[in-house]
């Protein structure tokens, strides 16, 4: 608590002793007499006091909204590169399966044209075709993990700023 937010609090204190002790008006236990000037000074020194601390509110807020626009940009700028790596890693994938596919033609057409019969061309061109669709999997699946564990990272990241956030919004209470 800073000192102005115990001094506005004394203030109010104050005021609600005055009041407390003033004299009830004869008849009405509801009402009481103060003095004027006691109670107009103890206003005029709240209010006072309130711009400043409403000025170090206001500084609060708009930091605690800057250090957030910080960190939405930072993440923002992370999903990017995330996703810019992500598809990188999609069409080097892309590309080293169709390179796969175009050798596994030319294999099965280099078996065919061999004197082999074609029946053990079709089973061996199947062998190789199925080995390529497993690659291209693990590599898809390589590329999901990264751009999850990047996201991963991006969220925690996240949260750490609004916790700490909130944690300077603690100590302005």
């Amino acid at each position: 608590m800073h000192i102005d937010d115990s001094h506005i609090i004394d203030l109010i204190k104050e005021l609600e002793f005055l009041i407390q002790e003033a004299s009830s008006v004869p008849f009405n236990s509801h009402k009481c007499s103060i003095e004027r000037q006691d109670a107009l000074d103890i206003i005029s020194d709240i209010k006072r006091a309130l711009p400043r601390e409403l000025e170090q509110a206001k500084s609060v807020a708009e930091e605690s909204k800057d250090i957030m626009n910080r960190a939405i940009a930072e993440a923002q700028e992370m999903l990017d590169d995330a996703e810019k790596k992500a598809m990188e890693i999609i069409k080097d994938a892309n590309e080293e399966a169709e390179e796969i596919r175009l050798d596994t033609e030319d294999a099965v057409n280099d078996y065919i044209n061999s004197s082999k019969p074609v029946m053990e061309a079709e089973e061996k061109a199947q062998k190789i075709i199925s080995n390529a669709k497993a690659v291209s999997e693990e590599i898809k699946i390589g590329t999901a993990e990264y751009a999850d564990e990047l996201l991963s990272e991006v969220e925690e990241h996240i949260s750490s700023i609004l916790d700490e956030i909130r944690k300077n919004r603690e100590e302005f209470k």
